[in-house]
């Protein structure tokens, strides 16, 4: 048997005011515990960020492998400046194209076999080096080939265009090595 000196609605009553009590007694507990939780890890945080910046201070000091490695391009590239530099006068304003344009426009029905450009000592007035040429080639017969010789002489006025005798020993299909001197473009 059960007695109850609380009449059922005030009985209702108390047992709602008490979970409501319960509830906010344990969101309390925990909203302290989270508190708690907060304030004990702060001192740890604070330690942590300090050692981040200590770390981060010194890998700002210390090169890393992408500063080395630009480093690094950044020397080649004032070695090859200064290559540049060095080879600039020899290449000013000297484009042998047309020069070699004409010559192969001269040859007619010769053979140009190779073609072997050499620089010679940059001229102080014109600031320019001289280029000599070296043509191997075969020609049909021993006219065309003194014909070619006379077009490259007067083509190129300023230079000197060598044959040498023996070549033009045979008649027909003559081996040949001419050489044209002090090309200035």
């Amino acid at each position: 048997m059960q007695f109850t000196l609380l009449p059922e609605q005030i009985r209702l009553h108390l047992y709602k005011e008490y979970r409501v009590r319960a509830l906010i007694v344990l969101l309390l507990a925990l909203s302290a515990a989270v508190i708690i939780g907060i304030v004990a890890s702060f001192p740890i945080f604070i330690r942590t960020y300090l050692e981040q910046r200590a770390t981060l201070s010194q890998d700002a000091h210390l090169p890393s492998e992408e500063d080395t490695a630009l480093q690094n391009i950044k020397k080649e590239l004032a070695d090859d400046s200064a290559r540049l530099a060095i080879v600039s006068p020899y290449i000013k304003n000297q484009d042998f194209s047309s020069v070699i344009d004409s010559i192969i426009a001269l040859r007619g029905s010769i053979n140009i076999v190779s073609m072997t450009l050499s620089r010679e000592n940059i001229d102080s007035d014109t600031n320019q080096s001289p280029v000599s040429i070296v043509l191997r080639g075969i020609s049909p017969t021993r006219d065309l080939l003194l014909s070619f010789k006379k077009k490259l002489m007067a083509g190129l006025p300023k230079s000197t265009v060598d044959l040498p005798v023996s070549e033009l020993t045979q008649s027909v299909d003559v081996s040949f090595s001419l050489q044209i001197k002090n090309i200035m473009p």
